[in-house]
């Protein structure tokens, strides 16, 4: 692992710097050490990606992480107030990291020696406070074999009301800011005519999948064709556009117009980036009306 931190390290403090400038702009503050760790144990709940050796990120059930002796955490920060671009930039860490160095190793990872990256790549970043406090960060995984995931795949998804009627949706990507579900606007599918969709898709994790409270009925790469592709998340709308941007998996900003920025709830506040999979749960009847 010696020879992997040396030779990753710098790559691995910028992306980390990114998302300590992004923590910044929410809390007017910088990070704590523990803020960062949270903060990063948190974004993989939305990452199903494949990029560990031995677990998929959404399946690590907390980080472990050791200080020295009478350090007291000073953090007393709320994870459900954290924005989305912090959470954003937490992804990109994990993910971007995790393929540059899968790529040019060729071979995945192991999550204990990526939050041995991590954690040393905190503890000489002096933009986190009591960053030299950190002794290490150990990944709790869920020992559950992994549930096999496709692009395609159609999932069942119960509603909190009744368990023997469901949300349908489908997988559309799994990229950096998460797994890109687009959904029906359907009761019940009959997988032929008159299928009517959400226009934009909603990005979440897979935890429920791999539990298997959310069930994957079929897979059916034809009904992709029903919504738009790339997947694309919606940021706030600024200066240099009225109603707001969307983003692609590759960075590609373009400016949208109003009707979009209705529909998606840009305009009234209402639409996030990301969402925890029980707490979509709980707005999919909001989301998609049926």
């Amino acid at each position: 692992m010696t020879n992997l931190n040396n030779k990753f390290l710098y790559i691995s403090k910028n992306l980390l710097i990114n998302l300590v400038d992004s923590f910044i702009e929410q809390y007017e503050r910088n990070p704590y050490v523990n803020e960062v760790i949270e903060v990063i144990n948190y974004a993989c709940k939305y990452i199903s990606a494949d990029i560990f050796l031995d677990v998929y990120p959404s399946n690590i059930l907390s980080l472990k992480s050791t200080y020295n002796k009478n350090y007291s955490l000073n953090s007393t920060l709320n994870i459900f107030e954290v924005s989305d671009s912090v959470i954003v930039a937490a992804n990109e860490y994990i993910v971007g990291l995790s393929n540059r160095i899968n790529i040019e190793n060729n071979e995945k990872l192991s999550s204990t020696d990526f939050f041995n990256l991590l954690a040393e790549t905190i503890k000489t970043t002096n933009a986190i406070y009591d960053h030299e406090k950190l002794i290490n960060i150990k990944p709790k995984k869920n020992p559950a074999k992994k549930v096999k995931v496709e692009i395609g795949d159609i999932i069942a998804i119960p509603r909190p009301t009744d368990n023997n009627k469901f949300y349908f949706c489908i997988i559309l990507e799994r990229n950096r800011f998460g797994t890109a579900f687009g959904f029906f606007k359907n009761s019940h599918l009959s997988f032929s005519n008159n299928l009517s969709t959400l226009p934009y898709c909603i990005v979440s994790g897979e935890d429920l999948i791999q539990s298997n409270k959310w069930l994957i009925i079929k897979n059916d790469p034809a009904l992709l064709n029903l919504f738009k592709s790339p997947a694309e998340i919606y940021h706030k709308p600024d200066d240099e556009s009225k109603y707001g941007y969307a983003e692609d998996d590759e960075g590609n900003l373009r400016k949208i117009l109003k009707d979009e920025a209705e529909i998606t709830g840009l305009i009234s506040g209402s639409y996030r980036q990301t969402y925890l999979e029980d707490f979509l749960e709980k707005k999919l009847e909001d989301l998609v009306g049926v």
